[in-house]
């Protein structure tokens, strides 16, 4: 790294929660804040997704593709660099097209063609260092594998398959295929597979045992494809479905943890509160005996800034001096997480409070600016 440094005439920062959450990214962006005897400006921050930048970087000028398309976003990064750049002869082929062999991501922000995972959990938490050795031993190469996969085993509802959607989207840009299939009845297999089969592939009037067999060839010629087997019950009865062949990766879940014939291993424990924030009543008249605050709890995005926030109820909070009417408090989030910054309390109009209300009994969340708060 020391040598690019010296030898580069610009350094590009590609800004995202996962570059500053890297271990070098601030030895990375400040070397080349630093790192030029002649004093020109190299440092050309690129941000591709909401985040929040820090304070050295967000004073500076850099160029923001957050929500745009290939065209308008390559116009403004290439307006971004200083002129006379060479550019290379030709137009260059998008990440994703398919004559193109691929050996990079796709543009930011893009999602496979063929992509089937659920829909994505915006209040995912807490698992960063699974989500890390998943990535790690899909792109290690296993002894004797031609397929790397790696199997996320636990006890039911722990989060295992909620582990597999996060890195499904997470890291959907890696992939030209994502295909999702349940596999706790594995008579419905081949059909989940089948269907991958019709878009992978058309076969025309194939059978189904046809259409895998035409599938698993085109996979064998292809890679950067993902298979999610959710939920699968043993080795045994997924052997017969398992790629052969191909540049891809495969994973399962399943609360069978004798996987490691197939896959590379991956406990998945119960999620502990190691890390956790502790939050005391904020607004109103404070925290009191018998507030029951944090009773009722709700999450959503409240404010529409792409941050979880939460809601909290004190059903038995004072307003006033009125006892028991109850008050529902607002924490925000951001990128640092959740905090007390810019929370806000709620209660019943005075006219309409009356003693012993309960206000904050139960809460809802929702991801919009509207929010439902029930006594």
């Amino acid at each position: 790294m020391n040598q690019a440094l010296e030898q580069a005439d610009r350094v590009l920062a590609v800004l995202s929660p996962a570059y500053f959450g890297s271990a070098y990214a601030t030895d990375e962006w400040t070397a080349a804040l630093v790192r030029d005897p002649a004093g020109r400006d190299r440092l050309l921050p690129v941000r591709i997704v909401p985040c929040d930048l820090p304070p050295l970087i967000a004073n500076r000028v850099y160029v923001d593709m957050v929500g745009l398309d290939e065209r308008t976003a390559a116009t403004r990064l290439l307006g971004g660099i200083e002129p006379g750049r060479a550019k290379p002869a030709g137009r260059r082929p998008f990440p994703g097209q398919p004559q193109q062999k691929m050996t990079r991501s796709r543009f930011p922000g893009r999602r496979p063609e063929i992509f089937n995972a659920p829909a994505r959990n915006p209040n995912f938490t807490g698992r960063g260092n699974l989500l890390k050795a998943l990535r790690r031993t899909l792109r290690a190469r296993r002894a004797g594998a031609v397929v790397q996969a790696s199997a996320a085993y636990g006890l039911s509802g722990v989060g295992k398959t909620q582990l597999a959607v996060e890195y499904a989207h997470r890291f959907a840009a890696d992939y030209d295929l994502v295909w999702w299939i349940p596999a706790e009845q594995p008579v419905a297999i081949p059909g989940h597979l089948a269907g991958l089969a019709r878009p992978a592939r058309p076969a025309g009037e194939a059978d189904q045992g046809e259409q895998l067999v035409l599938l698993f060839e085109e996979l064998g010629r292809r890679g950067r494809w993902l298979l999610v087997f959710d939920n699968a019950t043993t080795p045994h009865h997924l052997a017969p479905y398992r790629p052969p062949a191909g540049g891809g990766h495969l994973l399962v879940t399943s609360r069978n943890p004798a996987w490691i014939a197939m896959a590379t291993p991956l406990p998945v424990e119960v999620l502990t509160t190691r890390g956790g924030q502790t939050f005391t009543q904020v607004g109103g008249s404070g925290a009191e005996a018998g507030d029951r605050f944090g009773s009722a709890l709700a999450a959503g995005d409240f404010n529409d800034d792409g941050f979880a926030d939460l809601a909290a109820g004190a059903p038995f909070e004072d307003v006033g001096s009125i006892d028991e009417a109850g008050a529902v408090n607002i924490l925000y989030g951001s990128g640092a997480g959740l905090g007390t910054a810019g929370a806000q309390t709620f209660t019943q109009p005075v006219s309409a409070v009356e003693p012993g209300d309960g206000f904050g009994a139960v809460v809802a969340g929702a991801t919009s600016t509207t929010t439902a708060l029930l006594s």
